[in-house]
């Protein structure tokens, strides 16, 4: 049976502490559920998503996690996967957006005498 991989992004200089505290606690671990962890660098890693046909697990830092969580819900064409939230540590607060943005787009057309497909019921049932 082959490792699954867990494939993480180049973590720069800043991140290297986390990362040199984390691998002696993780490795243990992976091992014995065959866990594969590599790291690459964030251009590598989107090549790899789109000619991969295996399952995999990613670890990114934010920005990166925004992106290709993006790139996912968009090729799943599902709205509802494309939100962003943020919670704060005890759970009383959290705001939260639709990632999508494409009313916007519409409306600039729409301004501009552009023909638009805006659809704000699909944003609602998805």
């Amino acid at each position: 049976m082959s490792a699954i991989p867990m494939i993480s992004t180049d973590i720069k200089k800043r991140y290297q502490v986390v990362r040199d505290a984390i691998e002696p606690i993780k490795e243990p671990e992976f091992k014995k559920q065959n866990i594969r962890h590599d790291h690459r660098l964030i251009d590598d890693m989107v090549a790899y998503m789109m000619k991969s046909e295996v399952g995999f697990v990613l670890s990114l830092k934010n920005y990166d996690g925004d992106v290709q969580s993006n790139l996912v819900a968009q090729g799943l064409g599902s709205l509802g996967l494309m939100n962003s939230v943020l919670t704060t540590a005890d759970g009383k607060a959290f705001e939260s957006e639709a990632a999508h943005g494409t009313v916007t787009r519409h409306f600039r057309a729409y301004q501009r005498g552009e023909k638009t497909s805006t659809n704000p019921i699909a944003t609602i049932f998805t």
